[in-house]
């Protein structure tokens, strides 16, 4: 008798163990057949699996001496795999899958990494094979042989930013990527942790960091990036004693913005109010084609025009702030306010839109010098006819002067102004005038001389 084959693969291929040289016949479901013979090792193989995957066949073993098995049921095995699922997608790489199974990534440029699926159904990349935005390929490859075929994968998001600030006193808070975990490190290297929610906000309720403590923070996101420790100084934790400024039938005085002011009298009663929150009008140093000024760093600049249309502009940390395009035209009438990091208001002051254009320069003189009449602070700028360029300031009484002309006589140039505020009066043609005089002719010459 002959035993009936061994299967050890039922896949896209079919293979197994037997007698040495028997034959093995596997009929389909339409009773057709296919053999192979076993090798005089034991193993017999069908490259490409004579059933389709669940297909319902036969197969059987007839030995050299024809001594036949008799056929035993086999079911066409799996032959397909699906395509990795991706659970994370950042420094590192990480999915499910098939347990046993080859995962495969391939990078831009053609290099490949492979990990095996755990019995678990895990599979991860300690180091993602793809950079940041690189466009790959993944693929998996089962037990059997069979390949999910590749998809595309780009390389996940692998940095996050340190994170924002947004209080820091007896409370500690701030802004980060949603999910992401905040690390602050005291000085003494304990650390305390919170995570971002999903409005991107985080807090410790209790600042980790007692104030002027240096210590560090950073972010860790979903994905494992770091954003690399910062320097973090622990905040203003204190506030000082109310000052009294009048202490009759009423009572004021001042204190630190937004604090809560408690009276305790004799009889443990109490009454409380706040410190007003003041914010400064802005400060404003240009009002021309431009518009700037100085305030609060971090505060919020609003100018309304006439129309109620608002423009916004945001106090850089030097205290400066800008609209290179004046929102105001020349005499409209609008208002500018400034609102704090921490919603506190100016209130809104009137503005009027500030000159926006200046004249062409006067010319009174145009020899061997060059001279004319302008507004006061503005700048003459005079172009020869080569491009070079000669400047000079009107003064106080609203004249300028250049002793020797810039231009030669007959040549064409042009001439500009350009005011305090940077409203420019734009290039005029310009043409060197007269730059010499004849010799005298004579007419007599006796006990007179004349010409």
């Amino acid at each position: 008798h002959v035993d009936v084959p061994e299967i050890t693969e039922n896949g896209t291929s079919l293979s197994g163990t037997g007698e040495a040289g028997s034959t093995i016949i596997v009929t389909d479901a339409d009773g057709n057949t296919s053999t192979t013979v076993v090798d005089e090792n034991g193993h017999w193989t069908f490259p490409e699996n004579p059933l389709t995957e669940g297909e319902v066949g036969s197969i059987e073993a007839i030995d050299t001496n024809g001594n036949e098995s008799g056929q035993a049921p086999v079911v066409g095995g799996d032959q397909h795999i699906d395509v990795p699922e991706i659970t994370e997608n950042g420094t590192s790489l990480s999915g499910t899958g098939e347990a046993g199974s080859t995962i495969i990534v391939t990078d831009v440029d053609g290099n490949t990494s492979t990990t095996v699926v755990d019995e678990n159904g895990n599979w991860t990349f300690p180091e993602n094979p793809l950079t940041e935005g690189e466009v790959g390929s993944i693929e998996a490859i089962d037990t059997n042989g069979n390949e999910s075929g590749e998809v595309e994968l780009i390389g996940g998001d692998q940095h996050v930013d340190v994170p924002e600030i947004t209080e820091n006193g007896t409370s500690l808070s701030g802004t980060g990527e949603a999910g992401s975990t905040i690390i602050v490190t005291d000085a003494d290297g304990n650390t305390s942790t919170t995570v971002v929610d999903e409005n991107g906000n985080w807090t410790f309720p209790e600042n980790p960091l007692t104030e002027g403590e240096v210590g560090s923070i950073e972010a860790i996101d979903t994905n494992g990036n770091e954003s690399g420790k910062a320097e973090l100084v622990g905040g203003d934790q204190h506030v000082d004693v109310p000052e009294i400024t009048e202490n009759g039938t009423s009572l004021s005085g001042t204190g630190e913005a937004g604090s809560t002011i408690i009276v305790t009298d004799a009889d443990g009663n109490t009454s409380t109010t706040v410190v007003d929150e003041n914010v400064d009008v802005p400060e404003i140093t240009e009002n021309g084609t431009s518009l700037s000024g100085t305030g609060e760093a971090g505060s919020t600049i609003i100018v309304t025009d006439a129309d109620g249309n608002t423009s916004t502009t945001v106090v850089d940390e030097n205290g400066h702030w800008t609209f290179p395009e004046n929102p105001l035209t020349e005499g409209e009438l609008g208002t500018i306010e400034a609102i704090d990091t921490n919603g506190n208001e100016s209130g809104e002051v009137e503005l009027i839109g500030g000159d926006q254009h200046v004249d062409i320069p006067e010319i009174t003189e145009n020899g061997t010098s060059l001279s004319g009449t302008g507004e006061a602070g503005s700048t003459i700028i005079v172009t020869d006819a080569d491009g070079n360029t000669s400047t000079t300031v009107v003064d106080e009484n609203g004249n300028w002067t250049f002793p020797e002309n810039p231009l030669t006589e007959g040549e064409v140039g042009s001439i500009e102004a350009i005011d305090t505020n940077g409203n420019e009066s734009g290039e005029v043609e310009l043409i060197g005038g007269d730059q010499h005089v004849d010799v005298p002719e004579i007419t007599e010459n006796g006990t007179s001389l004349s010409g």
